[in-house]
């Protein structure tokens, strides 16, 4: 049941997939990664934890790998530039 509660265009406005190209790939003992592809809108269970009043940069990084299907362990390597290229299209599902 891989598609399981993933919303489409029609849902949310948003395309899916998003992709975002990193500007430096990210490198651990599992692999490489060039670039995050976004599959599906976060869901509640992705929203555990996130405060609205004091929001955490890594909390943007953890709704992002649940929501690209990554080992959260790739995302805590991204570049600062790409930190906020993560912020930009998390935020897209606060508005």
């Amino acid at each position: 049941m891989e598609n399981e509660n993933v919303s489409t265009e029609q849902d949310t406005g948003i395309k899916f997939p998003i992709k975002i190209k990193l500007s430096k790939p990210i490198v651990t003992d599992e692999g490489a990664l060039s670039e995050i592809v976004v599959k599906r809108e976060p869901l509640a269970k992705d929203w555990i934890g996130f405060s609205m009043t004091n929001p955490d940069p890594l909390m943007f990084v953890r709704v992002l790998a649940n929501t690209a299907e990554i080992p959260f362990v790739f995302l805590k390597k991204v570049t600062t530039k790409d930190m906020f290229k993560i912020q930009e299209v998390v935020a897209d599902f606060l508005e």
